[in-house]
């Protein structure tokens, strides 16, 4: 080879490198700006995790202050309802108004009236009106008067 062509060839080398160089400043100047924009958006998040954290736990001891200033509801006053509670009302809502009458009027007054006292009123009360009418006012009765 001759002393001409090695310079061609070195030059044209020295181009191709200086090709790949700029190439690469131009991506590490790319990846600068996105590391940049990715600092920024985790630090937003940051902040809005943290500020609704803060929210959540103003919520949190905002919450049973408000609870204390609601009236009772008599019904949950004795404390949640335990499993057996939770599914024979489930039991009793779903079935149709009839066939709950049925089955309270054969249990005891005293059962009967504790059932009801778990239904919401509007299952209560269709209910109570498929019981005899005497049985209805004496469960209403003691409704009214036992607590």
């Amino acid at each position: 080879m001759a002393p001409r062509e090695i310079h061609e060839m070195l030059e044209q080398r020295r181009r191709l490198l200086d090709q790949r160089e700029a190439a690469i400043r131009e991506s590490e100047t790319h990846l600068l700006e996105l590391k940049a924009e990715l600092e920024q958006i985790v630090t937003r998040h940051e902040q809005m995790v943290e500020a609704e954290k803060k929210r959540s736990q103003a919520a949190a001891k905002a919450k049973p202050a408000a609870e204390a200033d609601k009236p009772k509801d008599p019904k949950t006053q004795a404390g949640p309802r335990n499993v057996n509670q939770t599914q024979l009302v489930k039991i009793y809502e779903a079935m149709p108004p009839e066939e709950a009458a049925a089955r309270l009027e054969r249990m005891p007054e005293r059962k009967a009236v504790e059932v009801l006292r778990l239904l919401k009123g509007k299952f209560a009360g269709a209910i109570l009106a498929e019981v005899k009418p005497e049985r209805a006012a004496r469960l209403t009765e003691q409704l009214l008067t036992t607590p």
